[in-house]
């Protein structure tokens, strides 16, 4: 059974179907929901690995520095 629902805007009125979901459509909404989160996730690790992995020069070139300046004050 369909329910109708009217919603009023300045444009003028549309209508709004509600149904119920059901097991295809629960198990579809269900799949959207963990590709998006599992994106998200990706998206997150990758500027993470990027963030590392612009690190890992730096401190890299900190250490070298370190050692140098220490050689030379001998």
């Amino acid at each position: 059974m369909r329910s109708r629902y009217r919603f009023v805007d300045l444009h003028g009125s549309h209508r709004i179907y509600a149904v119920r979901l059901g097991p295809f459509g629960f198990a579809s909404l269900a799949l959207v929901i963990v590709m998006v989160v599992a994106v998200l996730a990706t998206v997150m690790f990758l500027v993470l690995l990027g963030a590392v992995l612009l690190w890992v020069p730096i401190v890299i070139l900190l250490i070298a520095g370190t050692i140098i300046s220490a050689l030379l004050r001998r």
